[in-house]
């Protein structure tokens, strides 16, 4: 089962940041975007909550595999696969800003978590879109949550175990995108929004400090 199907764990997780095509896996390296990050945010819409802070993003849009330290790396369940730890692609961008860290357990792989940032464009603006497409009732799952005092919602179009998509506010048109991908293996397979709501508060703690 597993050989077979870690492929399609990587897959799922990179479908929000990444196509599964033409992925070269090889050890992350600095990628400046050329992407300039919003100097001011601009009011929420649609009922998204505002964030009370507005980050600066800039340094995880040209090093995204340091949105997490090795310390905080080492929280997750696993041994983080620095062969295959890479630098993606996020939608609405085809900018590289996010990174896909795949964990590897004593036997088989956990799967993979991929997160970055989705900066804003004329079609996307943060959290007032995810609230937006989920009053249209574009999401099979839509709540919102909140990580390190910032808002953030777990928006997803399937039940699939293993599988998590969690959005959090870094600036009112700006969030930091966050997908699950894990084995059945895994120990927290049967809640996977517990990983991206952990991988989420890092970043946002991370950020903060960076100030």
């Amino acid at each position: 089962m597993h050989s077979r199907k870690i492929a399609g764990f990587f897959c799922t997780v990179t479908l929000v940041l990444t196509s599964c095509t033409g992925m070269n896996p090889g050890k992350p390296q600095s990628v400046t975007s050329g992407a300039e990050p919003p100097t001011s945010s601009s009011g929420t819409k649609y009922g998204a909550p505002p964030v009370p802070e507005p980050l600066d993003v800039q340094g995880i849009i040209n090093d995204p595999c340091n949105a997490l330290t090795d310390e905080q790396l080492d929280n997750f369940p696993g041994t983080l696969d620095e062969d295959t730890e890479k630098i993606t692609t996020t939608t609405l961008s085809d900018k590289k800003t996010g990174c896909n860290w795949i964990f590897q357990g004593d036997r088989y792989s956990y799967g993979a978590i991929a997160g970055g940032v989705a900066l804003p464009r004329d079609i996307y603006h943060g959290l007032s879109s995810i609230y937006r497409a989920a009053q249209k009732g574009k999401y099979d799952t839509f709540r919102p949550v909140e990580t390190a005092g910032y808002p953030a919602a777990v928006n997803k179009n399937s039940d699939v175990g293993g599988e998590c998509r969690l959005s959090v506010g870094l600036r009112n048109d700006t969030a930091y995108r966050i997908t699950t991908g894990l084995s059945s293996d895994h120990p927290e397979y049967e809640h996977p929004c517990e990983s991206a709501k952990k991988l989420a508060s890092f970043v946002v703690q991370n950020l903060k400090e960076a100030q």
